[in-house]
């Protein structure tokens, strides 16, 4: 999945190039990259049902949600922090934490039908990206979807994650603590007693903060959205 984000920041930079000086090398850099952007998440659309049928076959389930249900999140979290945590907005750390966390509460199996919706979101967002790219080259009118680009194209990915997020946190929390996921910037998202009584790290790891939309912190989004680990 960190090709993901790879290959939109090319897409960008082609579209540029190509917006600069359209010729038949620009535009087919332009089009090689969307097909290759597309293709890699297709891919990882399709490992993703590999593992449901093969963990489904084999019968795991049971045994990986026993280890993830013995998974110590802060513990993992202070020995994963060596290498991950150098932004100042930890989102690597704090996707992490929301993946275990969902192992635990809902199960790993839910974990991958969960991302397996995450990936589908990255294709729709992709094909609505690539229909206002050859709209403006029929057209002749810059596109504002294109025009934003990588940062356009991330806060809505940002809006995809964020959205599961809260729908993670409405179904494992009370209705009354739920409303903390709505939350918007710099609000605190652990209200009392949020997770104590499951036992867990609180809201915090359950259901992070909304993302920042900087262009520095959005340029680690979708790698980081769509991190994987299995205990």
């Amino acid at each position: 999945m960190c090709w993901e984000a790879a290959y939109a920041v090319q897409l960008k930079q082609a579209i540029d190039a190509a917006r600069k000086n359209q010729d038949e090398v620009t535009l087919a850099s332009v089009a090689a990259l969307f097909a290759v952007k597309d293709a890699n998440l297709k891919k990882a659309r399709r490992l993703l049902e590999q593992v449901l049928i093969d963990h489904d076959r084999k019968g795991m389930w049971s045994d990986l949600d026993k280890r993830a249900a013995r998974l110590d999140i802060e513990d993992v979290s202070e020995r994963w922090a060596r290498g991950l945590v150098e932004h100042p907005f930890p989102i690597a750390l704090r996707s992490l934490r929301f993946n275990w966390t969902y192992m635990k509460e809902h199960g790993v199996r839910a974990f991958y039908e969960m991302t397996t919706r995450y990936v589908d979101h990255l294709s729709d967002n992709t094909a609505r990206w690539l229909g206002a790219w050859e709209q403006e080259i029929s057209s002749g009118i810059v596109d504002r979807v294109t025009t934003g680009g990588m940062r356009s194209r991330l806060r809505r990915s940002a809006d995809a994650l964020q959205r599961m997020q809260e729908d993670h946190c409405r179904s494992a929390l009370p209705r009354r603590v739920a409303a903390g996921c709505t939350n918007g910037p710099g609000v605190d998202l652990e209200p009392p007693g949020c997770g104590a009584a499951r036992g867990g790290t609180g809201l915090q790891a359950a259901c992070p903060a909304p993302l920042e939309t900087s262009k520095e912190s959005l340029s680690h989004l979708v790698c980081t959205g769509a991190v994987m680990s299995v205990p």
